[in-house]
């Protein structure tokens, strides 16, 4: 399964390779899931079995 990158991004798929940065834009199914908060900090930690990525979300205090 992919993800899609935010719209800001033109909806471009998410490959196989990871992100080169750690502020990549948020994929649309974790916007969605999530009431974003602006300075939050996307970290993108692999991903699982399934080719799903798995991210988490570092909140700026």
């Amino acid at each position: 399964m992919t993800l899609k990158f935010a719209e800001t991004t033109t909806a471009k798929r998410v490959s196989k390779q990871r992100p080169k940065s750690l502020l990549a834009p948020i994929p649309a199914r974790v916007r969605d899931y999530l009431e974003i908060e602006h300075g939050s900090k996307i970290i993108w930690t692999g991903e699982n079995k399934n080719g799903e990525k798995i991210v988490k979300i570092k909140k700026s205090e």
